[in-house]
């Protein structure tokens, strides 16, 4: 069985992975944006820099920021997907993109076989 734990700050998760987990979850707009900053500390210490790191694109940013924000385009999740591999990321998934794709059902279906691939 996993080990989970949840955070709402960059210092609460970094101290629950400190603890031990067995996989860190982060969506893109985790503690205000601060989804790169997690995967660099975690990646960047001896203790959490084993723990494999899923990068989720989970709702998308008018959700959180309002309706005039625009809407990430096809190459800036394409960017967020780089920039998380490039920092040891084992994956990053754009939730929102693959539902508008596949439909809901499919899209969470991928998600929970990339959860159990990586633990």
């Amino acid at each position: 069985m996993a080990r989970m734990m949840t955070a709402n700050t960059l210092d609460e998760a970094f101290e629950a992975a400190s603890v031990g987990v067995d996989l860190v979850i982060a969506g893109t707009y985790f503690d205000n944006s601060r989804m790169f900053d997690l995967l660099h500390r975690l990646k960047a210490n001896e203790l959490t820099g084993h723990i494999p790191v899923l990068c989720v694109r989970g709702v998308s940013s008018p959700q959180i920021l309002g309706s005039q924000t625009l809407q990430p385009t096809l190459p800036s999740s394409y960017v967020v997907n780089s920039a998380s591999l490039a920092l040891g990321a084992a994956e990053f998934i754009d939730l929102c993109t693959r539902r508008q794709v596949v439909g809901v059902d499919q899209a969470d279906a991928e998600l929970r076989d990339a959860v159990s691939k990586l633990l």
